[in-house]
Protein backbone atom coordinates (compact mmCIF):
# COMPACT_ATOMS: atom_id res chain seq x y z
CA UNK A 1 0.00 0.00 0.00
CA UNK A 2 2.70 2.26 0.95
CA UNK A 3 4.53 1.46 -2.11
CA UNK A 4 1.33 2.16 -4.30
CA UNK A 5 1.20 5.69 -2.48
CA UNK A 6 4.67 6.57 -3.49
CA UNK A 7 3.74 5.74 -7.23
CA UNK A 8 0.64 7.71 -7.10
CA UNK A 9 2.53 11.18 -5.64
CA UNK A 10 5.34 10.72 -8.69
CA UNK A 11 3.03 10.77 -11.03
CA UNK A 12 0.30 13.05 -9.67
CA UNK A 13 1.97 16.34 -11.15
CA UNK A 14 2.10 14.06 -14.42
CA UNK A 15 -1.88 13.81 -13.98
CA UNK A 16 -2.61 17.54 -12.76
CA UNK A 17 -0.38 19.22 -14.73
CA UNK A 18 -2.24 18.71 -18.18
CA UNK A 19 -5.65 19.32 -16.43
CA UNK A 20 -4.41 22.18 -14.32
CA UNK A 21 -2.80 23.98 -17.66
CA UNK A 22 -5.56 23.57 -19.93
CA UNK A 23 -8.27 24.65 -17.85
CA UNK A 24 -6.13 28.06 -17.20
CA UNK A 25 -6.33 28.34 -21.00
CA UNK A 26 -10.21 27.75 -21.51
CA UNK A 27 -10.68 30.26 -18.58
CA UNK A 28 -8.48 33.20 -20.10
CA UNK A 29 -9.51 32.50 -23.49
CA UNK A 30 -13.21 33.00 -22.52
CA UNK A 31 -12.37 35.83 -20.27
CA UNK A 32 -10.68 37.50 -23.71
CA UNK A 33 -13.70 36.71 -25.78
CA UNK A 34 -15.93 37.95 -22.87
CA UNK A 35 -14.02 41.67 -22.98
CA UNK A 36 -14.03 42.13 -26.54
CA UNK A 37 -17.43 40.97 -27.42
CA UNK A 38 -18.24 43.63 -24.28
CA UNK A 39 -16.54 46.37 -26.70
CA UNK A 40 -17.98 45.28 -29.73
CA UNK A 41 -21.42 45.14 -28.54
CA UNK A 42 -21.23 48.95 -27.31
CA UNK A 43 -20.31 49.76 -30.74
CA UNK A 44 -23.58 48.51 -31.89
CA UNK A 45 -23.33 45.78 -34.13
CA UNK A 46 -25.06 42.80 -34.21
CA UNK A 47 -25.46 39.39 -36.07
CA UNK A 48 -22.60 38.10 -38.03
CA UNK A 49 -20.78 41.35 -38.04
CA UNK A 50 -20.69 41.15 -34.42
CA UNK A 51 -19.31 37.61 -34.46
CA UNK A 52 -16.93 38.66 -37.46
CA UNK A 53 -15.56 41.60 -35.35
CA UNK A 54 -15.18 39.80 -32.53
CA UNK A 55 -13.43 36.57 -33.67
CA UNK A 56 -11.15 39.42 -35.70
CA UNK A 57 -10.32 41.53 -32.71
CA UNK A 58 -9.37 38.18 -30.83
CA UNK A 59 -7.45 36.84 -32.72
CA UNK A 60 -5.43 39.93 -32.22
CA UNK A 61 -4.68 39.14 -28.41
CA UNK A 62 -4.74 35.55 -28.41
CA UNK A 63 -1.00 35.44 -27.32
CA UNK A 64 -1.56 38.10 -24.59
CA UNK A 65 -4.65 35.72 -23.04
CA UNK A 66 -2.18 32.32 -23.19
CA UNK A 67 0.53 34.50 -21.89
CA UNK A 68 -1.01 35.63 -19.05
CA UNK A 69 -2.46 31.91 -18.57
CA UNK A 70 1.22 30.36 -18.65
CA UNK A 71 2.79 33.26 -16.35
CA UNK A 72 -0.09 32.38 -13.63
CA UNK A 73 0.77 28.49 -13.89
CA UNK A 74 4.77 28.88 -14.25
CA UNK A 75 4.36 31.66 -11.27
CA UNK A 76 2.21 29.59 -8.97
CA UNK A 77 5.12 26.39 -9.66
CA UNK A 78 7.87 28.35 -9.19
CA UNK A 79 6.49 29.68 -6.26
CA UNK A 80 5.51 26.22 -4.62
CA UNK A 81 9.15 25.01 -5.75
CA UNK A 82 10.75 27.81 -3.30
CA UNK A 83 8.50 27.19 -0.60
CA UNK A 84 9.21 23.52 -0.34
CA UNK A 85 12.99 23.81 -1.04
CA UNK A 86 12.62 22.39 -4.24
CA UNK A 87 13.95 25.51 -6.37
CA UNK A 88 16.08 24.77 -9.40
CA UNK A 89 17.96 27.34 -11.50
CA UNK A 90 15.99 27.86 -14.74
CA UNK A 91 17.43 31.17 -16.50
CA UNK A 92 20.01 32.03 -14.33
CA UNK A 93 21.02 31.81 -10.48
CA UNK A 94 19.44 33.98 -7.96
CA UNK A 95 22.21 35.62 -6.85
CA UNK A 96 22.51 36.77 -10.61
CA UNK A 97 21.54 39.61 -12.20
CA UNK A 98 18.46 38.59 -15.19
CA UNK A 99 21.43 39.23 -17.83
CA UNK A 100 23.99 38.08 -16.40
CA UNK A 101 23.97 34.79 -17.62
CA UNK A 102 26.78 32.32 -16.70
CA UNK A 103 29.17 31.42 -20.08
CA UNK A 104 27.72 28.03 -20.59
CA UNK A 105 24.16 29.24 -20.44
CA UNK A 106 24.97 31.96 -22.49
CA UNK A 107 26.47 30.17 -25.49
CA UNK A 108 24.00 27.52 -25.12
CA UNK A 109 21.29 30.58 -25.71
CA UNK A 110 22.73 32.01 -28.50
CA UNK A 111 23.39 29.12 -30.21
CA UNK A 112 19.51 28.29 -30.31
CA UNK A 113 19.26 31.77 -31.57
CA UNK A 114 21.19 30.95 -34.23
CA UNK A 115 19.76 27.92 -35.16
CA UNK A 116 16.09 29.31 -35.25
CA UNK A 117 17.13 32.16 -37.27
CA UNK A 118 18.67 30.05 -39.80
CA UNK A 119 15.31 27.69 -40.04
CA UNK A 120 13.35 30.90 -40.53
CA UNK A 121 15.64 32.44 -42.88
CA UNK A 122 16.14 28.83 -45.10
CA UNK A 123 12.21 28.60 -44.60
CA UNK A 124 11.46 32.15 -46.04
CA UNK A 125 14.14 31.92 -48.84
CA UNK A 126 13.25 28.53 -50.34
CA UNK A 127 9.22 29.27 -50.68
CA UNK A 128 10.13 33.63 -51.32
CA UNK A 129 12.50 32.09 -54.78
CA UNK A 130 10.04 29.16 -55.39
CA UNK A 131 6.87 31.20 -55.25
CA UNK A 132 5.13 30.07 -52.74
CA UNK A 133 5.16 32.85 -50.44
CA UNK A 134 5.23 36.71 -51.88
CA UNK A 135 6.82 39.54 -50.52
CA UNK A 136 4.59 42.25 -50.46
CA UNK A 137 6.48 44.59 -48.64
CA UNK A 138 8.66 46.51 -45.38
CA UNK A 139 6.58 48.29 -43.74
CA UNK A 140 3.94 47.45 -40.33
CA UNK A 141 0.96 46.33 -41.21
CA UNK A 142 -2.46 45.27 -39.48
CA UNK A 143 -5.13 43.19 -40.00
CA UNK A 144 -7.85 45.55 -38.32
CA UNK A 145 -7.87 49.01 -37.21
CA UNK A 146 -5.86 48.94 -34.11
CA UNK A 147 -3.04 51.21 -33.06
CA UNK A 148 -0.24 49.17 -35.01
CA UNK A 149 3.05 49.87 -33.19
CA UNK A 150 1.67 49.23 -29.58
CA UNK A 151 0.15 45.68 -30.91
CA UNK A 152 3.43 44.55 -32.60
CA UNK A 153 5.01 45.16 -29.47
CA UNK A 154 2.53 43.25 -27.16
CA UNK A 155 2.38 40.74 -29.43
CA UNK A 156 6.20 39.91 -29.71
CA UNK A 157 6.40 40.52 -25.74
CA UNK A 158 3.64 38.59 -25.36
CA UNK A 159 4.87 35.48 -27.40
CA UNK A 160 8.26 35.68 -25.74
CA UNK A 161 6.78 35.32 -22.37
CA UNK A 162 4.23 32.50 -23.83
CA UNK A 163 7.82 30.52 -25.31
CA UNK A 164 9.63 31.25 -21.62
CA UNK A 165 6.96 29.96 -19.60
CA UNK A 166 6.15 26.82 -21.60
CA UNK A 167 9.94 25.79 -21.72
CA UNK A 168 9.92 26.43 -17.77
CA UNK A 169 6.75 24.44 -17.73
CA UNK A 170 7.24 21.83 -20.66
CA UNK A 171 11.42 21.08 -20.56
CA UNK A 172 12.18 22.71 -17.04
CA UNK A 173 9.38 20.44 -14.84
CA UNK A 174 7.41 18.15 -16.76
CA UNK A 175 10.04 16.64 -19.35
CA UNK A 176 12.87 16.68 -15.43
CA UNK A 177 9.79 14.75 -13.57
CA UNK A 178 9.16 12.73 -16.09
CA UNK A 179 12.80 11.36 -16.82
CA UNK A 180 12.88 10.49 -13.74
CA UNK A 181 10.34 7.91 -14.19
CA UNK A 182 11.65 6.17 -17.26
CA UNK A 183 13.74 6.44 -20.36
CA UNK A 184 15.04 9.62 -21.84
CA UNK A 185 13.74 8.44 -25.56
CA UNK A 186 10.44 8.10 -23.95
CA UNK A 187 10.42 10.71 -21.60
CA UNK A 188 10.97 13.08 -24.62
CA UNK A 189 7.96 11.51 -26.61
CA UNK A 190 5.55 11.54 -23.86
CA UNK A 191 6.37 15.12 -23.22
CA UNK A 192 5.59 15.91 -26.83
CA UNK A 193 2.26 14.00 -26.82
CA UNK A 194 1.14 16.25 -23.70
CA UNK A 195 2.34 19.69 -25.48
CA UNK A 196 0.76 18.76 -28.77
CA UNK A 197 -2.59 17.92 -26.81
CA UNK A 198 -2.68 21.18 -25.00
CA UNK A 199 -1.49 22.98 -27.96
CA UNK A 200 -4.70 21.21 -29.79
CA UNK A 201 -7.11 22.52 -26.60
CA UNK A 202 -5.71 26.58 -27.54
CA UNK A 203 -5.59 26.31 -30.80
CA UNK A 204 -7.06 25.25 -34.56
CA UNK A 205 -4.46 22.49 -35.64
CA UNK A 206 -3.86 21.24 -39.07
CA UNK A 207 -2.51 17.60 -40.03
CA UNK A 208 0.71 18.99 -40.48
CA UNK A 209 1.03 20.95 -37.07
CA UNK A 210 0.99 17.60 -35.46
CA UNK A 211 3.96 16.51 -37.49
CA UNK A 212 5.97 19.34 -36.30
CA UNK A 213 5.10 20.16 -33.48
CA UNK A 214 6.47 16.35 -32.51
CA UNK A 215 9.45 17.36 -34.44
CA UNK A 216 10.12 20.94 -32.51
CA UNK A 217 9.43 18.85 -29.23
CA UNK A 218 11.71 16.32 -30.01
CA UNK A 219 14.22 18.80 -30.67
CA UNK A 220 14.10 20.69 -27.50
CA UNK A 221 13.22 17.80 -25.41
CA UNK A 222 17.19 16.71 -26.28
CA UNK A 223 18.95 20.46 -26.15
CA UNK A 224 17.63 19.78 -22.79
CA UNK A 225 18.44 16.88 -21.55
CA UNK A 226 22.11 17.19 -23.23
CA UNK A 227 22.96 20.92 -21.43
CA UNK A 228 19.80 20.20 -18.45
CA UNK A 229 19.14 23.81 -19.19
CA UNK A 230 16.50 25.05 -21.41
CA UNK A 231 18.55 28.16 -22.56
CA UNK A 232 19.37 26.45 -26.45
CA UNK A 233 15.38 25.83 -26.76
CA UNK A 234 14.28 28.98 -25.28
CA UNK A 235 16.66 30.82 -27.85
CA UNK A 236 15.29 28.55 -30.70
CA UNK A 237 11.89 29.29 -30.32
CA UNK A 238 12.61 32.72 -29.59
CA UNK A 239 14.05 33.08 -33.06
CA UNK A 240 11.90 30.98 -34.60
CA UNK A 241 8.76 32.07 -33.90
CA UNK A 242 9.42 36.01 -33.63
CA UNK A 243 11.65 35.43 -37.06
CA UNK A 244 8.04 34.03 -39.12
CA UNK A 245 5.00 35.66 -37.19
CA UNK A 246 6.29 38.84 -35.79
CA UNK A 247 8.74 40.09 -38.52
CA UNK A 248 7.57 38.15 -41.56
CA UNK A 249 4.08 38.74 -40.56
CA UNK A 250 3.31 34.79 -41.29
CA UNK A 251 0.35 33.56 -39.21
CA UNK A 252 1.19 31.08 -36.28
CA UNK A 253 -1.47 28.57 -35.87
CA UNK A 254 -4.01 30.59 -38.31
CA UNK A 255 -3.02 33.76 -35.82
CA UNK A 256 -1.34 37.16 -37.77
CA UNK A 257 0.19 39.68 -36.36
CA UNK A 258 1.59 43.19 -37.13
CA UNK A 259 4.71 42.99 -38.86
CA UNK A 260 8.21 44.72 -40.47
CA UNK A 261 8.26 42.78 -43.31
CA UNK A 262 5.23 41.38 -45.08
CA UNK A 263 4.98 37.76 -46.48
CA UNK A 264 1.77 36.04 -47.99
CA UNK A 265 0.77 32.84 -49.09
CA UNK A 266 0.28 32.62 -52.65
CA UNK A 267 -3.32 31.24 -53.19
CA UNK A 268 -1.87 29.49 -56.60
CA UNK A 269 0.28 27.30 -55.30
CA UNK A 270 -0.26 23.90 -53.20
CA UNK A 271 -0.69 25.31 -49.50
CA UNK A 272 0.65 22.21 -48.21
CA UNK A 273 4.24 23.37 -49.00
CA UNK A 274 4.50 26.42 -47.20
CA UNK A 275 1.75 26.08 -45.03
CA UNK A 276 -0.76 28.79 -46.31
CA UNK A 277 -2.94 30.51 -44.39
CA UNK A 278 -2.59 27.80 -41.13
CA UNK A 279 1.02 29.17 -41.36
CA UNK A 280 4.78 28.02 -41.77
CA UNK A 281 4.48 25.66 -38.91
CA UNK A 282 1.87 23.87 -41.28
CA UNK A 283 4.24 23.39 -43.93
CA UNK A 284 5.93 19.94 -45.58
CA UNK A 285 9.22 22.40 -46.05
CA UNK A 286 9.43 23.11 -42.23
CA UNK A 287 8.84 19.59 -41.47
CA UNK A 288 11.53 18.26 -44.05
CA UNK A 289 14.18 21.24 -41.95
CA UNK A 290 12.41 20.19 -38.21
CA UNK A 291 13.41 16.60 -39.43
CA UNK A 292 16.74 17.26 -39.75
CA UNK A 293 17.18 19.46 -36.39
CA UNK A 294 15.24 16.64 -34.74
CA UNK A 295 17.87 13.48 -35.98
CA UNK A 296 21.25 16.37 -35.34
CA UNK A 297 19.57 16.81 -32.13
CA UNK A 298 19.14 13.60 -30.51
CA UNK A 299 22.64 12.17 -32.40
CA UNK A 300 24.23 15.16 -29.99
CA UNK A 301 22.88 13.91 -27.05
CA UNK A 302 23.71 10.29 -27.68
CA UNK A 303 27.32 11.39 -28.77
CA UNK A 304 27.67 13.49 -25.26
CA UNK A 305 26.49 10.41 -23.24
CA UNK A 306 28.15 7.85 -24.55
Amino acid sequence: MTQQLLQLRRYRFLLLFPIIYSLVNKIVNTLLFTIVSSLVLVKGKVGLDFSNTVNEVASQYIFLAYAVGAAFVTVTLWLGDRALYQHQTFWNDSHRSFWQLERRAKEEFFRGLSSGLSVAFIYILVFAIAGAIVYLGTYITSAIGTPVFPLFFMDLLSLIVFIFCEEFLFRHKLLRKIHEMMSPMRAVLLTSVIYIALKWVQFQLVPLDYINLLLLNITLGFFYLKSGRAHRGLGFLSALYGALHSFAGLPLWTHSSPSFFLFKENTKMISSLSGGSAGPLSSLGLTSILFVFAIGAYLSWKKSNA
